[in-house]
């Protein structure tokens, strides 16, 4: 009687898993997809061990090491996050994401003027020419701030 019920709601099953255990066969996409939505309610550490955990597994995943930068954010680490988003941009180099997430995070590891040409270069983008336009007028202003 369970098998027929099981059959005609056509045999689907779901499996929970720990932080850190894998299935057998994971789909990267499928995986990258789970481990987005587990950080919207882990913790910082959490979402970053998950992160690290699937670039170990999927170097060449672009949004995997998105999501390991914006871990490394979360949990105040910029340096991190930065060494992330440069990994991201040898990868995919036109990943305007990275590319704000980079400057922002060189600017907060006392490097401004190093987040000036990103910043820059989102000038014409749909989605980030506001915001970038903001933030490169406060990194200016920092940049000039740390020359000799």
């Amino acid at each position: 009687r369970w098998l027929r019920r099981w059959d005609r709601a056509g045999r689907w099953a779901l499996l929970l898993l720990e932080p850190g255990q894998w299935p057998v066969e994971p789909e990267p996409e499928r995986w990258i997809a789970a481990a987005a939505d587990f950080e919207a309610v882990a913790s910082p550490d959490e979402a970053r061990q998950v992160w690290e955990q699937t670039v170990q597994r999927w170097p060449q995943a672009p949004l995997a090491w998105l999501g390991l930068g914006n871990a490394s954010f979360a949990l105040g680490d910029p340096e991190a996050a930065v060494s992330a988003y440069q990994h991201l941009l040898e990868l995919e180099p036109d990943h305007a994401v990275a590319r704000y997430n980079l400057a922002v995070g060189l600017a907060r590891s006392g490097r401004p003027c190093e987040a000036l040409p990103l910043l820059e270069s989102l000038a014409d983008h749909d989605m980030l020419a506001d915001r970038a336009g903001r933030r490169l007028t406060q990194t200016k202003q920092a940049c000039a701030d740390d020359a000799p």
